[in-house]
């Protein structure tokens, strides 16, 4: 009834024969969490200021690590096959597996193993597939989609809500240009996450006007499609990746900052990605001077990111205790 497949809910089932005390629920979130940053730190390809500003930024250090709830470990299993997509010689059907898990922890993170497969796929079929023994490895790239399409079938078994439900019914399929405001908004929310300095702080923006946070949403929006110009396969993930979370924002349920976190943890896995990939020219001479831009000036757009995030982080944490 709650729109959310069972594995976070699973995970305490247990520890619920365990004891009643909900610490124990706590703790274990608290696990995930630094399981989370522990992977971040040893596996990233970020520069060492740019992983403790990221771990101490708003979504790993609040929202998804005081706030227990089932995005944690949707985050886990993100950046799990982030390492494993980035590994010397990409463990196909491990990585199947973290897919599968990952289409299990939430409807966003659902959308995110989609993503993140069509980019595998894509990636494979065009740039790794080996020309000896290529029976072998397209044996383990689809059997490593097939997983993932398996988890997403369980996982909208388990979300579609019941004929009686009464949460999050019915689909928004007409223009509606305040909600549409609304939703691109919302990258911008989720890029820069300052709230504002009160004591009913959550899910506030230090920007409230709806024309603003859309305007620049899109300035955000472009200079990611900039940074990832010159790498195709990041390039599509974080194409394919925003635009199904956004439509699934406008047609389905507006959802809140912990749902809009997951537009800024895609681009942080289409980051990490993208630092394995070699630049790719375009036929247009114009778009490899746009691309080279783009990449050569990513640092500084990340570190400044990430700096505003590690704002919200100390703000949201300081409010809260």
């Amino acid at each position: 009834y709650e729109g959310h497949p069972g594995l976070w809910h699973l995970a305490l089932f247990f520890l619920s024969r365990l004891t009643d005390c909900p610490v124990a629920m706590q703790l274990f979130h608290l696990g995930s969490a630094a399981l989370t940053a522990l992977i971040f730190l040893r596996y990233s390809p970020f520069t060492k200021p740019q992983k403790v500003l990221f771990i101490f930024g708003y979504f790993p250090f609040f929202e998804y690590a005081v706030i227990s709830r089932n995005y944690s470990l949707g985050i886990l299993l993100l950046f799990s096959c982030c390492a494993l997509c980035t590994a010397s010689k990409k463990p196909y059907l491990l990585l199947g597996a973290a897919l599968f898990l990952l289409c299990q922890t939430s409807v966003y993170s659902l959308i995110l193993a989609l993503a993140l497969g069509g980019t595998l796929a894509v990636d494979f079929f065009l740039r790794e597939a080996p020309k000896g023994g290529r029976f072998q490895g397209n044996r383990q790239i689809i059997t490593a989609l097939v997983f993932l399409m398996a988890g997403a079938a369980l996982s909208l078994a388990q979300i579609i809500p019941p004929a009686d439900s009464g949460f999050a019914t019915g689909w928004r399929l007409h223009p509606d240009w305040a909600e549409m405001l609304g939703t691109v908004g919302t990258v911008w929310k989720s890029y820069v996450p300052i709230p504002l300095a009160q004591h009913q702080f959550w899910g506030t923006n230090l920007i409230s006007d709806a024309y603003l946070q859309f305007f620049l949403s899109l300035t955000l929006i472009g200079f990611c499609l900039l940074w990832f110009l010159s790498r195709p396969a990041p390039l599509f993930l974080y194409i394919v990746g925003t635009l199904g979370l956004l439509v699934f924002t406008y047609t389905k349920y507006p959802g809140s900052l912990r749902h809009h976190g997951h537009l800024f943890m895609l681009l942080m896995a289409c980051a990490w990605l993208a630092e394995s990939y070699p630049a790719k020219s375009w036929v247009s001479a114009g778009l490899n001077r746009w691309g080279n831009s783009g990449w050569q000036h990513r640092r500084l757009w990340l570190t400044g990111l990430l700096a505003a995030h590690l704002v919200a982080g100390a703000m949201a944490y300081g409010l809260d205790f």
